[in-house]
C-alpha cells in the first residue's frame, strides 16, 4: 500500500483513535513506514545524527519522553541534562537515562498529527527496523520553539 493511499489509510484509522503504533500492524508495515508515508503532510524527515538529535532536544525544555517495547511503556516528562556519546549515545536527566546503540539507529521524524483537541506535536526515533526507540512530545504549546529546532536539525546533514 505505497504512498498516497497509506496516509489516507494512516489518516482514516487515526481518526478513529487508532494509535500509530497499532495502525502500522494493523496495516502489516512497521511504524517508521507508516510515519515516512505521512512526510510533507504530518510527518518531517530529520537527518541530523541521533546525537544531534537528543541534544537539541534540550532546547524546547521538559517534554515527555516515551520509551517502549512490546512488553512496556516508560513515560517520563523532563529534561535530559548530560548526553554523551562514546560507543554508544547515553542520555540522563532527572527522571530518564537512556542508551542507544548507535548501529541499531535508523530513522527520525517530526510530527504534527492533527487531534480534536488540538494538534499532537512530537520528534520520533525509529530503530532500523522501524520500531520506535524514544518519541519526545511537547510539554507545553511552544510551538515556535520546536519549529526553530526541526529546522535546523533538518539543515545540520543536507
Amino acid at each position: 500500500m505505497p504512498g498516497a493511499p497509506l496516509l489516507e489509510e494512516w489518516q482514516r484509522l487515526a481518526k478513529a483513535g487508532v494509535i500509530n503504533r497499532t495502525a502500522a500492524a494493523r496495516l502489516g508495515i512497521s511504524e517508521a513506514t507508516l510515519v515516512a508515508s505521512g512526510v510533507g503532510v504530518v510527518a518531517t524527515r530529520i537527518k541530523a545524527e541521533p546525537l544531534a538529535w537528543l541534544q537539541a532536544t534540550r532546547e524546547l525544555g521538559p517534554v515527555k519522553y516515551v520509551v517502549r517495547n512490546d512488553h512496556a511503556v516508560m513515560e517520563r516528562s523532563g529534561a535530559l541534562d548530560d548526553i554523551d556519546a562514546r560507543e554508544a549515545i547515553e542520555a540522563h536527566g532527572p527522571v530518564l537515562s537512556l542508551t542507544l546503540q548507535r548501529e541499531e539507529i535508523g530513522s527520525a521524524f517530526a510530527l504534527e498529527e492533527p487531534r480534536p483537541e488540538g494538534a499532537k506535536r512530537s520528534l520520533q526515533l525509529f530503530d532500523r527496523r522501524g520500531v520506535t526507540l524514544i518519541r519526545s512530545e511537547e510539554h507545553t504549546s511552544e510551538l515556535q520553539s520546536r519549529l526553530h529546532l526541526v529546522c535546523r536539525l533538518l539543515l545540520e546533514k543536507k
